[in-house]
């Protein structure tokens, strides 16, 4: 598919198939450049599996043009592991609490969301 067809490096066949907006396809594009770049904050590997944190509240503060809150931003990342396009872990800290850790499915998951949402199964390489 030509990109002439894609929304910041999205297949809009994809996020029509997903009921994903273009903020989604904003949002995921980001969230697999971190990933792709290997330069999340911090990150956590379960069972050699890597997982990157990911901080909703930074994350919104650095994007204000998306226009959601950080409440926000946690309900669509259940959407997207609902659907296949991220997988989330959580790690527990005695004394800070719970930290969420997502992989895309290039590296775990189902590549069949990642594909028709991004033409191809590894966007990386």
């Amino acid at each position: 598919m030509e990109k002439a067809y894609a929304v910041v490096g999205c297949l809009q066949q994809g996020l029509m198939k997903y009921g994903l907006s273009v903020i989604d396809a904003f949002i995921l594009s980001k969230v697999y450049d971190i990933i792709d770049k290997d330069i999340a904050h911090k990150r956590y590997d379960s069972e050699g599996n890597v997982y990157y944190y990911w901080n909703f509240k930074q994350f919104v503060k650095a994007y204000p043009v998306m226009g959601i809150q950080h409440r926000q931003m946690s309900r669509k990342a259940k959407k997207y592991c609902d659907i296949g396009v991220l997988s989330k872990i959580n790690q527990y800290l005695p004394c800070s609490g719970k930290y969420p850790y997502y992989t895309a499915p290039h590296y775990r998951f189902t590549k069949e969301a990642f594909g028709s949402l991004f033409g191809h199964k590894n966007r990386g390489g």
